[in-house]
C-alpha cells in the first residue's frame, strides 16, 4: 500500500483501487521523483481521499501546465 491506498503497478501503469463513496484513505506524502505526471495526478486522488495527500514538490507543474493550479483550486483543491 502506498500512503494507505491499495494499488498495483502493471508495466508503466499505476492502478489505484477506489473504495466507493468513502473514497480512499489517503494521508501521507508522495515523492514526485521529478515527474510532473506524478505531481499532477496525486492531488486529484487527494480530493477524493479521506485524509489529505501531499506531493513533496509541485513547482515543475507550471512548466508543462501553467493553468493547473488555478483549475485545481476552482475544483476545490487546497494547494499550499
Amino acid at each position: 500500500m502506498l500512503n494507505n491506498v491499495p494499488h498495483t503497478i502493471e508495466g508503466d501503469d499505476l492502478l489505484v483501487e477506489g473504495m466507493g463513496q468513502d473514497g480512499v484513505p489517503g494521508g501521507g506524502t508522495v515523492p514526485h521523483h521529478m515527474d510532473h505526471r506524478i505531481a499532477m495526478s496525486f492531488p486529484h486522488m487527494g480530493m477524493a481521499s479521506q485524509q489529505p495527500v501531499t506531493v513533496d514538490d509541485v513547482t515543475m507543474i507550471a512548466t508543462s501546465f501553467p493553468e493547473y493550479e488555478g483549475l485545481m483550486r476552482d475544483l476545490g483543491a487546497v494547494l499550499e
